[in-house]
């Protein structure tokens, strides 16, 4: 299906909650960090006025708002319940409370690829102080498809982490084939969902996604320091939590028992007190998703970086991003030529108000659902502009 902008109507309502469009500032980073919107701002600053010249005590309120979030993070990734939920402070957090917490023996193998962003990477290279091994699978031009990596599992392989979406490329991989090979063989599936979550689609039900992490600082458009971790039933039994803390237990006030069990939930993996600033941030960015809905985002974004594959201009660049719609996200990435100095131009981008991203010799662009055509043009004439100066 062609990817369709949404409505204009529509935009413009979630326009007004960013106010770097009027300077004008073309924001499209968010593969980097997310733009914070008025509305988290306003609740962020409520809750620290709160806080400090308010009621103060605001526990029993933060609870609510915790409550409330974790039911969201659920709608938005189709998990069975916001008891399979818990915050993290990062995608790195969330990856090795489940590494870590797995048992592992000499012999087992973790599968992973050569294109993977590390916070992917390093919970499972530290397994093989525990004896296991861990393979890269080789990819081919920014991708490694679900097809390759099945046809290369074998007898040893205990778990699977593949990002949804690669940091780089933007390429999409087929979860749902990838899950259903992981479940079929016994395998883990654990997925960095940091550069897919409020961008495109996720059903970890579909998918049958074992344990899905996100940072909320990229495309959720939250602060740094807020994330999540989904785990699946089977996953949250297998795991043996490496840290434990008064609020890992089933009833934390009965403060004097100390034989309790721990939460049968994923809330036992949250010790204490949570980034509850964070919390409330996360509460309200996570609106505009679940009115919108992934899918039409998803489209939006495809028509947004159709118009920059068809209009960007650099001459001997190459287009880094390949795929069919259904590969593709937000992300689009071309491989500079050796004779534009990447950090220098995305610098002397910066200073004329376009924001995009240089990684290893790559210009990468990422817009958002806020972002219309026009942003696309203006962004894109700039960016053909400067580089022609400085060849």
């Amino acid at each position: 299906m062609k990817p369709k902008l949404l409505p204009h109507s529509l935009l413009e309502s979630y326009r007004r909650e960013f106010p770097h469009l009027s300077q004008p500032h073309y924001y499209l980073n968010h593969a980097a960090f997310g733009v914070l919107s008025n509305q988290v701002n306003r609740h962020i600053n409520r809750h620290l006025d709160e806080r400090n010249h308010g009621v103060i005590e605001s526990f029993m309120k933060d609870q609510e708002i915790i409550e409330e979030t974790r039911t969201k993070i659920a709608q938005l990734i189709n998990a069975p319940s916001s008891d399979h939920i818990a915050f993290v402070t990062n995608t790195s957090e969330g990856l090795n409370l489940i590494a870590g917490g797995l048992p592992w023996k000499t012999g087992d193998s973790v599968v992973l690829n050569d294109i993977e962003f590390p916070s992917n990477v390093y919970p499972y290279t530290n397994l093989r102080n525990k004896g296991a091994d861990v393979r890269f699978l080789k990819s081919e031009n920014g991708m490694i498809t679900a097809d390759s990596i099945i046809e290369q599992l074998t007898d040893t392989d205990k778990l699977v982490s593949v990002s949804a979406v690669q940091f780089l490329s933007g390429y999409r991989i087929d979860l749902k084939a990838l899950g259903e090979a992981c479940k079929r063989q016994g395998k883990w599936l654990i997925v960095d969902g940091i550069q897919a979550a409020g961008n495109s689609p996720v059903d970890v039900q579909e998918m049958q996604i074992d344990g899905f992490v996100a940072g909320g600082l990229k495309w959720l458009m939250a602060p740094m320091g807020i994330g999540f971790v989904y785990l699946s039933r089977a996953l949250l039994d297998a795991i043996r939590p490496a840290y434990v803390g008064w609020l890992s237990v089933e009833t934390p006030w009965n403060l004097f028992d100390y034989e309790q069990r721990l939460n049968p939930t994923a809330r036992r993996f949250e010790l204490g007190g949570l980034n509850v600033p964070g919390i409330y941030a996360l509460h309200h960015s996570l609106d505009p998703f679940l009115e919108i809905g992934t899918d039409r985002i998803h489209s939006h974004l495809l028509a947004l970086t159709n118009q920059i594959m068809d209009t960007i201009d650099i001459p001997d660049a190459t287009c880094f991003t390949q795929g069919s719609y259904a590969e593709r996200t937000g992300i689009v990435s071309f491989t500079l030529p050796e004779s534009v100095n990447g950090d220098a131009l995305v610098e002397n981008l910066r200073k004329q108000g376009v924001t995009v991203s240089h990684r290893t010799g790559k210009l990468r662009i990422s817009p958002h659902f806020y972002n219309n055509s026009d942003d696309i043009k203006a962004a894109v004439s700039v960016i053909n502009q400067t580089v022609r100066k400085n060849i």
